[in-house]
């Protein structure tokens, strides 16, 4: 248009001026097809093979290395792989696939996250601290049939990065976890003033990518925790980026 040019887009976008007619118009939201095929880059299954890259974003990757570590079948790594190639966020090397622009990869996610999906359930606790983890030792995630909780959001980022101070526990957690911490935090409902929330997410998987920054300590890994915290307010987003510094230095 500042050079007199005139265009027309298959989106919508266009510009038209001759004789007596003047068109401008310009379309501010993505074509909803791209749209869908960005998200569903980041769908549960998806992104448990984007964890696996983004864990170790040196290493290279082949399909069955993929498949076998993020607990997903080749078929999905590989439409996973093909939308990354398309994006040029992978390579391919003589030994697989590596990740070769992670903070373009991580930034675009953090825009398109929606936190996990699963029942909901809050509470108040008395235990704080050193005491609520003490009580919590050795009672969950211990062998991978045992009830599973993990720190997540804020908690998690106490234990991975500390930056802030809440006075709210956060936890996902399967069914059986969330009836440990229930009877072991000896949590009452609370209609205002809950300390305590946990998310019984349906995507297992977080689960399953669980990190022990301390013998006992179970936590969201680093990227979820970052995900989460980045989608928060303010204060939390400032934590993401205080973790981001420890964590992603390619960030």
């Amino acid at each position: 248009m500042d050079h007199d040019v005139a265009y027309l887009d298959l989106v919508g976008n266009a510009h038209l001026a001759f004789d007596n007619v003047y068109i401008d118009r310009t379309v501010a939201d993505r074509p909803k097809s791209a749209t869908r095929a960005l998200r569903s880059m980041f769908t549960p299954k998806a992104a448990a093979i984007l964890r696996v890259l983004l864990r170790d974003t040196a290493r290279a990757w082949r399909v069955t290395e993929l498949a076998e570590a993020a607990d997903a079948s080749l078929g999905h790594v590989s439409n996973v792989r093909k939308a990354l190639l398309a994006r040029e966020w992978i390579e391919t090397q003589k030994d697989g696939v590596i990740l070769v622009q992670p903070d373009a990869l991580l930034k675009t996610w953090r825009e398109e996250y929606r936190r996990p999906t699963g029942r909901r359930i809050s509470g108040y606790t008395l235990f704080h601290g050193k005491q609520l983890h003490e009580r919590l030792s050795g009672k969950l995630n211990s062998e991978p049939q045992r009830p599973r909780a993990i720190y997540s959001s804020n908690s998690a980022a106490q234990w991975l990065a500390p930056f802030l101070r809440g006075g709210t526990h956060n936890f996902y957690a399967d069914e059986p976890g969330a009836r440990v911490l229930k009877e072991v935090l000896k949590l009452t409902r609370a209609e205002k003033g809950a300390n305590v929330t946990v998310c019984i997410p349906k995507d297992e998987s977080l689960l399953k990518d669980a990190v022990e920054p301390a013998p006992s300590v179970f936590c969201t890994c680093p990227i979820v925790t970052y995900l989460d915290l980045w989608n928060g307010n303010d204060r939390d987003r400032e934590a993401a980026d205080h973790l981001a510094s420890r964590c992603f230095p390619w960030l």
